[in-house]
């Protein structure tokens, strides 16, 4: 995959990951593991799931980059699950101070 490609698909995929991916759906998902499981599936997919995490709008570059760069993909995941996580225990932190 040329870096141009690279860049313009992991760009989309980490704009769907922060923007509705990961905020909808942290809550069902207690590891990165089962999250990447999850994106791979539909990525390998035939037929689109409409009730799928991906949108069908973002789907080609879900599914370029995981054809053409497994291992980016999964570092992007990792990635944005890694500052979900840091963005979800600073709002934890901020209203139990707010709380004391």
């Amino acid at each position: 995959m040329n870096p141009f490609d690279s860049f313009e698909y992991g760009s989309t995929m980490e704009t769907a990951l922060s923007g509705y991916i990961l905020p909808d759906n942290m809550d069902g998902y207690t590891s990165i593991d089962t999250l990447i499981r999850s994106l791979k599936e539909e990525c390998e997919a035939e037929e689109i799931d409409e009730n799928g995490l991906i949108a069908e709008k973002d789907l080609p570059a879900f599914k370029r980059m995981w054809k053409g760069s497994p291992a980016e993909f999964v570092e992007i995941i990792a990635v944005e699950w890694v500052s979900a996580m840091e963005d979800n225990m600073l709002i934890r932190r901020r209203r139990n101070e707010t709380r004391d």
